[in-house]
């Protein structure tokens, strides 16, 4: 299972390295630092985000699944969380290629750096007391 969660973010990764390089070359040599437009680089920004946590996000979820005893209530609005926050990112995404808008505060933004940040705070909740039990006495004579 971890490497079905590793290989995407780390192809994810490894592609938002390279625009990333590709962009900075671009800007800073090409361009002589003088940023004339938004490259496609930045704008892909939340698509590459959401590519790299969501894969594990959801593996976190599927380990409170097993950690809160297949307890539906809590793990279908953790679950409606993660696929809002994918299809916000999106939506983003879209309407920046859109329209070419940068400036202002779109609501659907806001809850799109919102919503993860509450999914990693509730996954980090249930996962604390496990997590903070020592498993062996390596730390403790």
């Amino acid at each position: 299972m971890s490497g079905a969660v590793g290989l995407p973010c780390c192809l994810a990764s490894s592609v938002q390295t390279v625009c990333q390089l590709w962009d900075a070359w671009r800007m800073f040599v090409i361009n002589f630092g003088i940023p004339l437009y938004s490259s496609w680089v930045v704008e892909m920004q939340p698509v590459f985000t959401t590519l790299m946590a969501s894969p594990i996000q959801a593996f976190l979820l599927l380990r409170c699944w097993h950690i809160v005893k297949s307890n539906y209530f809590i793990i279908f609005p953790l679950t409606a969380v993660l696929l809002a926050s994918v299809a916000l990112n999106i939506a983003m995404t879209v309407r920046v290629f859109t329209y070419h808008l940068t400036e202002g505060v779109w609501i659907p933004y806001l809850f799109s750096l919102i919503l993860p940040a509450c999914l990693d705070v509730s996954i980090n909740a249930i996962r604390a007391p496990i997590v903070s039990i020592p498993s062996t006495g390596a730390l403790h004579p």
